[in-house]
């Protein structure tokens, strides 16, 4: 799929609408509940039958049973760890494009939708892969940074080092819509890159917004999981009733965050190409 063509009516200045889109992701995640269900199956299924009968160590606050659990199944344990990475990034595309063609593209069926972007898997991996070779990159760099500053100003280093930081993440923070465009349009890993960052220009902090949203909603989820694992895990039957709450609640969250950037990406293409608004949007674009 080409890309499109940039809108000769851009004004530069339009809202990207934060708000807006944060409710909107929230209802199609609801409305699209049982696929995103089905789709998260999968890989709590791959975790839990992979371990085991040391699957309770998952939620279990031994460390040292889990640590025992690894090293005593150490091929087990990495052979999960790419079957889940794989089970997931083939659901995540699969996800994307269901919020994408149910909400927004093309009037198709869930399974149609599904099959479309699991079919993305590959470039998503090879795109993913970029990321994660950019992150250890810029890591050992900042590492090296860290150690010449605390050689050089001492005490101040470490506020220096998380300024460098900062300014790392606004640099690649552009890029950070690629995964929705390489499944959504079609495109390969490099000209993803290339998309993100002509798609995103101008709406860096809006889009930071969004994210840090993301972040603190999954922060909460987080904790109450941990909550409940304290204070379930020594009664009867009690991570069964957590895996419950986890394959119950997540599929929802996580569906809620990824139509946060489907929403995000054809937002900002309405605004930039003139794309066409969603179909069964609110006020997004508006």
């Amino acid at each position: 799929m080409s890309m499109s063509s940039p809108n000769p009516h851009y004004s530069g200045d339009a809202s990207l609408g934060v708000g807006q889109i944060v409710s909107d992701a929230f209802n199609t995640g609801v409305k699209s509940y049982l696929a995103l269900f089905f789709l998260n199956l999968p890989i709590l299924i791959a975790a839990v039958a992979a371990f085991g009968s040391g699957s309770q160590s998952i939620f279990s606050e031994d460390g040292a049973a889990m640590e025992q659990m690894i090293r005593e199944n150490t091929g087990r344990f990495i052979a999960l760890e790419v079957v889940i990475f794989v089970i997931s990034i083939v659901c995540s595309c699969a996800m994307i494009r269901i919020l994408l063609d149910r909400y927004v593209g093309a009037p198709v069926s869930d399974r149609e939708a599904a099959v479309t972007g699991a079919k993305r898997a590959l470039p998503a991996i090879g795109l993913l892969l970029i990321f994660v070779f950019a992150y250890v990159v810029i890591a050992f760099v900042l590492v090296l940074i860290a150690a010449f500053l605390q050689a050089v100003i001492g005490i101040l280093a470490p506020i220096a080092a998380l300024g460098v930081a900062l300014l790392c993440l606004y640099l690649i923070f552009p890029y950070v819509l690629s995964g929705i465009v390489c499944i959504t349009e079609e495109l390969g890993p490099i000209e993803s890159l290339s998309r993100s960052k002509y798609l995103t220009d101008g709406y860096r902090w809006p889009l930071l917004g969004l994210t840090f949203v993301a972040l603190l909603i999954m922060a909460v989820y987080q904790g109450i999981v941990l909550g409940l694992d304290y204070a379930l895990a020594p009664a009867a039957f009690g991570r069964t009733i957590l895996l419950v709450f986890v394959a119950l609640i997540y599929p929802l969250l996580g569906g809620w965050v990824i139509g946060l950037f489907v929403i995000a990406a054809h937002r900002l293409r309405a605004l930039k190409d003139g794309a066409m608004s969603g179909r069964m949007l609110s006020n997004v674009f508006e």
